[in-house]
C-alpha cells in the first residue's frame, strides 16, 4: 500500500505522542546522535513542528546531493505531536508522503528545521534491487512524488 500507508498505520497504532520519529529502513550508519539531532529541535523549541534531516559526508556523493537540494524527499523526519494531530490520512500519498508532509507544514506555517546528519546515508534502490529493477522502482517512486506535489 506504500510508504504513506505505513506511516499512517504507525500513527494509528500508537495514537498520541509528543514526538514522532520517522526513519527510512535502509539507513547506513544510523546511531543515537542522528536520532537526537532530529528530536532535540522539537524538544528545545516548542514552535518547531517538523525536522527534516540532511545527509552529509555519508560516503555517497549522489545521495548527499539529492538530500541537500531536494530535502522535500527526505524520509528522516521528526514531527511534533501537535503537527501529527492535524494530519489527514496519509495512506494515499505512497512515496510522496514526505512531499505531502512538507506542503502541509508550509500551508499551516509550521516551522521546519533541517539539521545535518553527518556520516549517515542509505542504500539506493539500484544497489538493493540491481540496476534495471532499481531504476524502474525509482521511476515509480518519482511518479508518486510528482503526483503528490501537484495534488
Amino acid at each position: 500500500m506504500g510508504k504513506g500507508a505505513a506511516l499512517q498505520t504507525g500513527i494509528a497504532h500508537i495514537g498520541d505522542a509528543d514526538y514522532w520519529l520517522f526513519l527510512d529502513a535502509n539507513l547506513i550508519n544510523l546511531n543515537e546522535i542522528h536520532m537526537e539531532a532530529l528530536l532535540d529541535p522539537l524538544k528545545n523549541n516548542p514552535d518547531t513542528g517538523m525536522i527534516v534531516g540532511i545527509f552529509q559526508k555519508g560516503g555517497q556523493i549522489g545521495v548527499d546531493l539529492v538530500q541537500k537540494y531536494f530535502s522535500i524527499l527526505n524520509g528522516q523526519r521528526a514531527l511534533s505531536g501537535q503537527f501529527v494531530q492535524i494530519l489527514p490520512d496519509l495512506s494515499w500519498a505512497k512515496f510522496g508522503v514526505e512531499i505531502f508532509l512538507t506542503k502541509l507544514a508550509l500551508y499551516h506555517r509550521i516551522k521546519i528545521v533541517h539539521p545535518v546528519l553527518s556520516g549517515l546515508t542509505h542504500h539506493t534502490k539500484e544497489s538493493k534491487l540491481g540496476y534495471w529493477a532499481g531504476f524502474c522502482y525509482r521511476l515509480q517512486m518519482y511518479q508518486e512524488c510528482i503526483y503528490t506535489l501537484f495534488n
